[in-house]
């Protein structure tokens, strides 16, 4: 998200920023054994939660909603081959699910495994999430030029596709290239006719260009259409607080998890909101919910770090960052807490290492804030 969070009490300037996390699923009909699982998990007890949902999908091997989350349970504690073996049960057996897919695709990228990464997330194109992710990886395998060619050509050939048309927007938003998105998104909204999802997916797009005004009205729009889609009131809540009305942005939040309690764009923002009223315990819980959420994201273990770090508990804080570090290993937002970690620790030589590979973010402010700390250490 684009919202000012942990790093404020550091360097005052350092923003979380990522690509777009909405998603157009409804949540699945309520599971008695799942749920507990989850609760467990919020609990910070995944191992508990991992043998109930093993036991579980044992005896329900064909509920691939089972599978992935046994996959999320095992990741959090962290058991990274047991997580791998229940996502690949799952695409052995339901082959089109994006979830395990995606799942595996980042436990892949996390191990380095480049090319089973790509192969994972390729077997969900064309889909505008698996696209998104594709951008950030084949950079990494350095053949983003032909990657971004030949999603350019596909949508050159295909002007009235909307699905490869959705597909090069997203990719354009994820290379930055926001106001030629712009143009491809309004295109799919125009040839579907302004589906709720086409109207998320612009708005997102609108909120990076600076346009909260204009994002709102997409999704109002697209809430008058359908008022339980949670992901636009999630959305909403962003656009509120991009425009600073705490008020109107909260009460959207607060209707998206309602509606959903793990809606993570919605947690993520709310934590922010605690966070700036000095309601850290509620921030922590919030972010910790999000890691649950969503534990392949950086943004929650880098908002509740943050708070660790303010707080002053700077080993708990490390332990964090080196979980989501385990998730996000290029994410230099995570570098540089940790190297603050270790910084206050009384580590510098740690630290300055930290902050070096912090240098290669993606993110201006935060090399920025690299390069201002590694002077104050006396390097670079």
């Amino acid at each position: 998200m684009r919202r000012p969070l942990v790093f404020l009490s550091i360097l005052g300037a350092l923003a979380v920023a990522g690509g777009p996390l909405i998603a157009g699923a409804q949540p699945a009909q309520p599971n008695p054994v799942l749920d507990l699982a989850r609760a467990r998990e919020i609990s910070n007890d995944p191992a508990a939660a991992a043998a109930d949902v093993a036991a579980y999908a044992d005896a329900h091997p064909d509920e691939a909603r089972a599978g992935v989350l046994l996959g999320d349970l095992y990741f959090r504690i962290p058991d990274q081959p047991r997580a791998e073996a229940a996502w690949l049960r799952v695409v052995q057996s339901h082959p089109e699910n994006v979830d395990a897919h995606a799942r595996l695709g980042a436990l892949y990228a996390v191990e380095g495994r480049l090319r089973d990464a790509i192969a994972q997330y390729d077997a969900d194109m064309p889909s505008p999430f698996a696209a998104a992710i594709l951008v950030r990886l084949h950079g990494r395998n350095g053949d983003l030029d032909a990657f971004l060619f030949d999603t350019a050509h596909e949508a050159e050939k295909n002007p009235f596709d909307p699905v490869v048309l959705m597909v090069e927007a997203t990719v354009l938003q994820a290379t930055r290239r926001n106001f030629e998105a712009l143009g491809f998104y309004t295109r799919v909204v125009d040839l579907r006719h302004g589906t709720c999802d086409d109207l998320i997916a612009r708005a997102d797009d609108l909120l990076a260009l600076h346009r909260p005004t204009d994002a709102i009205a997409d999704l109002e729009r697209c809430v008058a259409e359908d008022p339980a889609k949670y992901d636009a009131m999630a959305l909403l809540g962003t656009a509120f607080l991009d425009r600073h009305d705490v008020s109107d942005a909260r009460t959207w939040i607060d209707r998206a998890l309602a509606l959903n309690p793990l809606q993570y764009v919605a947690l993520i923002d709310r934590g922010v909101i605690e966070d700036e009223a000095g309601s850290m315990q509620a921030a922590m819980s919030d972010n910790q919910s999000a890691i649950v959420a969503e534990p392949l994201h950086a943004e929650g273990y880098a908002n509740l770090a943050g708070e660790l770090l303010d707080g002053g508990a700077l080993a708990v804080a490390e332990r964090t960052l080196t979980a989501g570090l385990r998730a996000a290993p290029d994410d230099g937002r995570l570098h540089f807490l940790l190297a603050r970690a270790y910084e206050l620790e009384g580590h510098p030589a740690a630290a300055r290492t930290e902050y070096v590979v912090a240098l290669r973010s993606d993110e201006e402010v935060v090399v920025r804030a690299a390069q201002s700390q590694l002077r104050s250490l006396g390097g670079h």
